[in-house]
């Protein structure tokens, strides 16, 4: 067996989805979704995709990633992320993957990322971290090169075949538009502001989810707004992501307005909607399980279908 490991190029392409759909059997990826995530990502590098052959047979490929263009306005340049890593199981603990994280460890150091993460990069990411239950054996291996545990978190879902909204929720709605409260479709005068409240209270990937989901015509009953006069409260959106109609989120509520409950008014509003539309259950892929917003789809009937760990290490 002799391994080459060079960057990606093209003609590549086949091979590597290929493989991923036969190593990551729980996140199968059809050809469109891998070009979106990986080869046309603004910020994809040819050098930092590196591919393993054996006499021109791809058996590994891994994608380390960093800033070339800025999310929002932070190009985070002491930080870079490992996106994907797989290895065909015939070559399994031959130093294939060990080789392949090693080689783009150095391509992160030498453009001077000494922070590594895998693998919470937006916007482009499929797994927010390690699934050591779909993946045994992952968060050894990623151990034994030296990563520790950052955080973990866990993705949620929740059936709307039998939702409807609770009564309390009606009552709470009822008194916070009472008070001056506004819950509704967005409209395109609050485009721009939508977009200035996700910068100022917010991720960079979350303002660019939206302006996408605009741009895209995504339509305005999947993003809702509440809002007193013209200030922007809080927003959901739904549809957003991958193409994946029932994916819900992003969703936030101002800083300033949290314990009003105002996420719980959205979150039962979009359930309501997502369900008039026809979607048979509502999910997203990533909340820490005991944050606040963690309790708040628990009490909404949300349950726990996959959970992850990121990982991360600093590189000497």
């Amino acid at each position: 067996m002799k391994i080459t490991i060079r960057p990606y190029r093209g003609g590549d392409e086949a091979n590597m989805v290929s493989l991923w759909n036969r190593v990551l059997i729980h996140d199968l990826l059809d050809e469109p979704t891998f070009y979106h995530k990986f080869l046309l990502d603004p910020n994809f590098d040819a050098n930092g995709t590196l591919v393993a052959t054996d006499h021109e047979y791809v058996v590994g490929f891994i994608q380390a990633m960093l800033r070339k263009v800025p999310l929002g306005s932070d190009l985070e340049p002491d930080s870079g992320w490992i996106t994907a890593l797989a290895v065909d199981p015939a070559y399994r603990r031959r130093g294939v993957a060990s080789q392949l994280l090693g080689r783009a460890e150095d391509w992160l150091k030498e453009n001077g990322h000494h922070h590594v993460e895998f693998s919470s990069y937006a916007p482009s990411y499929v797994v927010p971290g390690i699934d050591e239950a779909g993946y045994p054996g992952a968060t050894a291996f990623f151990a034994a090169q030296g990563y520790r545990t950052l955080y973990p978190c866990v993705a949620m879902d929740r059936s709307l075949v039998d939702y409807v909204m609770p009564d309390d929720v009606r009552q709470l709605i009822t008194r916070r538009e009472r008070e001056g409260v506004t819950f509704e479709a967005i409209t395109p005068p609050y485009y721009v502001p939508l977009l200035q409240f996700c910068e100022r209270e917010f991720y960079g990937d979350w303002t660019r989810a939206i302006r996408e989901a605009l741009i895209r015509n995504v339509p305005p009953s999947q993003i809702r707004i509440c809002r007193e006069a013209t200030t922007i409260l809080g927003f959901t959106v739904f549809g957003a992501y991958d193409r994946s109609f029932d994916r819900f989120g992003p969703f936030g509520v101002a800083e300033s307005q949290r314990g009003r409950g105002l996420g719980k008014a959205l979150l039962h509003l979009t359930l309501q909607e997502q369900q008039r539309q026809h979607c048979h259950a509502s999910w997203f892929l990533w909340t820490g399980e005991k944050s606040a917003a963690g309790h708040l789809y628990r009490a909404a009937g949300f349950t726990v279908f996959r959970r992850f760990t990121i990982v991360t290490k600093v590189l000497r």
